[in-house]
């Protein structure tokens, strides 16, 4: 009888090692991946654009940074920190402008529609123009 008990608590505890990974990842900045279409409003320039960004994350898995590439379709890669649902831009030049503000991403549940809502000021590095810029960015299917 003990034989038994310890051949099945052997080959429990086999399985449970050979379980496979879970399909859910806990890294916050995985629903943020991807390529959106990016609908954008700023003033007080009044110009609004639409255009395509890519966001992915950093390589390291213990740090919460992502980047996305074209921001502000200027080809920027700007770098965001995500917490939960959140990012933040912290402050960050490229060429002549520079960059910072935030967003929170969203999922409607009826439909698993991916979007991330954006608000951001953009100044140029060379003058006193600002520009505050508001936009939607939805997941590419």
């Amino acid at each position: 009888m003990y034989t038994r008990i310890i051949t099945f608590l052997a080959l429990l505890g086999l399985c449970v090692f050979c379980a496979s990974p879970s399909p859910f990842s806990d890294d916050p900045r995985d629903p943020f991946t991807g390529r959106y279409t990016v609908n954008e409003t700023c003033t007080p320039s009044n110009v609004s654009q639409d255009y395509t960004i890519k966001i992915f994350k950093s390589a390291s898995e213990t740090d919460s940074l992502i980047f996305i590439e074209n921001f502000y379709n200027s080809g920027a890669r700007v770098e965001g920190v995500v917490a939960g649902n959140r990012v933040a831009f912290p402050e960050q030049t490229f060429a002549a402008y520079t960059f910072s503000g935030n967003g929170t991403i969203f999922t409607r549940k009826e439909t698993t529609e991916r979007f991330i809502e954006l608000t951001y000021i953009i100044r140029v590095t060379l003058g006193a123009f600002a520009d505050t810029c508001r936009a939607k960015a939805i997941i590419q299917q």
